[in-house]
């Protein structure tokens, strides 16, 4: 639960996971499209992989990620469970 309310708590980090709700991209079309550098998008995506929201495939040299549509459903379930349980 922790892993998750901290990938959570960063603007930028719900900002890609917003991103990759409408498609899954490439880090570089990450970082083109909310113009962050590609360093900060690959800090960010190890915090959203720690949390189980995101996936990533490397694919040559890049890294493509997509949303866990699922996991972000089973988050959603469980943070209701915490607060209302």
């Amino acid at each position: 639960m922790a892993d998750l309310h901290r990938a959570l708590g960063d603007a930028t980090r719900l900002r890609i996971l917003k991103a990759l709700a409408e498609k899954d991209l490439y880090g570089a079309e990450l970082a083109a499209q909310l113009d962050i550098s590609k360093p900060t998008v690959s800090h960010h995506m190890a915090q959203l992989r720690a949390a189980g929201l995101v996936t990533a495939v490397q694919a040559g040299s890049a890294v493509y990620y997509s949303l866990r549509r699922e996991r972000v459903q089973d988050a959603l379930t469980d943070l209701t469970r915490f607060l209302v349980g």
